[in-house]
């Protein structure tokens, strides 16, 4: 399980199967590690679903922030892409 986490956290944008053969593993394994791990795939990225509601509302006003920051003349931050932010949170549970 934590080369499976090392992996994760070296490219977020691993997928299933690069997991898979690199570690030797079937997908219902790496499926079980994930949940194990309390992380999931959402886009490219993996998110902890674990979160507190504290933790959920902090990234939130970090996200609002951000978006502030971004919507304002501020010219050094127009060069960068927009900041995919969405207050919908996915649950497992």
């Amino acid at each position: 399980m934590s080369a499976v986490r090392v992996v994760i956290e070296a490219d977020k944008r691993v997928t299933y199967q690069q997991i898979r053969t690199g570690l030797g593993v079937g997908t219902s394994r790496v499926h079980q590690i994930h949940k194990h791990l309390a992380v999931m795939k959402l886009g490219t990225r993996r998110i902890p679903y674990n979160l507190t509601e504290a933790q959920k509302l902090g990234r939130v006003d970090r996200c609002r922030e951000t978006m502030q920051r971004f919507a304002s003349d501020d010219s050094r931050l127009k060069s960068f892409r927009k900041p995919a932010c969405s207050g919908v949170w996915k649950s497992s549970r």
